[in-house]
């Protein structure tokens, strides 16, 4: 109940007992609160403004201030409250004085929870002195926020690591070979295995989701399709060595573990470069491709082709128009064949998807292995103006993921999926 009711209360209260017992006492105690309340109530007229200076960036969980000034308009002094609210920040609450006709300034203070576009919400009241009445005024000022992701959050989202092992995760995606009876090991689970794989023995010893793996039948023949373009290939933090190198370097041990043959396709913007047939050592692999690790940061933001795609692809056929590099590698690759394009999709999404519906049309399983650079970025080389591109570059790459997501296979890799013996050994 608000505290002009429960005056008002008292005030009927009095009133009734002083009729009951006919006590002018009663009455006049009633009659002097329903005074000050008509005196209070009357005087409180006019009109109060918040005006609140936002910034337009911020960065999460850091404290931003806020510089408020209170115009007020009012025949009688009161209090101004004033409370920064919403579901992804965390405000204060302020109050101050303010006299009839006069300008008040003080600072206010919040904390953005999350990144992104976000729209803080402001509650602010005058009230007289005695807490009777409120009066909501009018607050200038507010506008959408953008929240650039902290530092520490970036190092964090660096070191993130799903827990199935990413070649175990594109061998499965693939589909490769024919299980049979015979038990080859155990894996942690995936999501989209059976339930009825999962050895309940070692799920309770190692408290988590463990599945049994068979041999395959029938090794595969697989084709990697790699892009070797100068705009791929970056330099790990405190390594002389690329990120592309790991890779590649740990497909062709995994997979020729388990008794499959590779081919690789390498190929820049201009086109293919070079066919490695049946490549099952590492070292030689490197070797032939020539790869070397490039200093700087790579493309952050990703390419957004709008190009008319009927009009190019009629072009393409006519040979007006040359192929790209991955249109090309794209075609050297036979029917019905198992196939893993090591590429970055923000460089050229449009012939990247174009490129995989081709291959799969001719009966091919493709799935896209995905180094974010965002990911492989060291905080050290980083510098506080390069957050805002870094920030636009994850909304667009995450934004360009989950819309690709709904046409191809993507496996995105961090860090965290390059096994650490391996970059010891090379």
């Amino acid at each position: 109940m608000k505290p002009a009711e429960v005056l008002l209360g008292i005030s009927g209260i009095l009133i009734a007992g002083s009729i009951l017992l006919s006590s002018p006492h009663l009455a006049g105690v009633a009659l002097f609160l329903l005074t000050y309340y008509s005196s209070i109530r009357l005087s409180l007229k006019g009109k109060g403004t918040v005006v609140m200076s936002f910034p337009q960036e911020a960065r999460e969980l850091e404290r931003i201030r806020v510089p408020t000034t209170v115009e007020g308009r009012f025949k009688i002094p009161g209090i101004v409250r004033i409370r920064i609210k919403g579901r992804d920040v965390e405000g204060d609450e302020a109050e101050i004085r303010i006299n009839p006709n006069a300008i008040a300034s003080l600072l206010l203070s919040f904390r953005p929870l999350r990144k992104g576009i976000i729209e803080p919400k402001v509650e602010a009241v005058f009230m007289d002195l005695s807490g009777l009445f409120k009066m909501p005024l009018e607050i200038q000022g507010i506008k959408p926020l953008t929240v650039h992701p902290s530092p520490s959050k970036l190092a964090v989202a660096g070191k993130i690591r799903r827990n199935p092992n990413v070649f175990m995760e594109l061998e499965k995606a693939l589909g490769m070979g024919i299980e049979t009876f015979e038990f080859e090991e155990l894996r942690e689970y995936i999501p989209g295995d059976e339930l009825r794989r999962i050895d309940w023995k070692a799920t309770s010893r190692f408290q988590k989701p463990i599945i049994k793996v068979f041999k395959k039948e029938v090794p595969a023949e697989i084709k990697i399709l790699l892009n070797v373009d100068e705009s791929f290939r970056r330099e790990l933090s405190g390594k002389k060595i690329d990120y592309l190198t790991l890779i590649l370097s740990q497909l062709i041990a995994y997979f020729a573990h388990h008794g499959h043959r590779l081919d690789i396709i390498a190929y820049n913007d201009k086109g293919v470069v070079k066919v490695i047939r049946n490549a099952g050592d590492p070292r030689k692999a490197i070797l032939q491709l020539e790869l070397k690790p490039l200093q700087g940061k790579p493309q952050l933001i990703p390419s957004v082709g709008r190009s008319r795609k009927a009009l190019k692809a009629f072009l393409k056929r006519l040979g007006r128009i040359p192929l790209t590099g991955i249109e090309e590698a794209g075609r050297r690759v036979s029917n019905d064949s198992y196939v893993i394009v090591v590429d970055d999709i923000g460089l050229h999404p449009n012939e990247l998807l174009g490129t995989v519906r081709e291959m799969e049309k001719r009966g091919c399983r493709v799935v896209v292995l995905y180094p974010n650079p965002l990911y492989f970025l060291s905080l050290k080389d980083v510098n506080p103006e390069e957050l805002e591109t870094i920030f636009r570059g994850y909304i667009e790459r995450k934004r360009l993921l989950k819309k690709m997501h709904s046409s191809l296979r993507i496996i995105e890799l961090s860090p965290q999926d390059l096994l650490p013996k391996v970059v010891e050994r090379l």
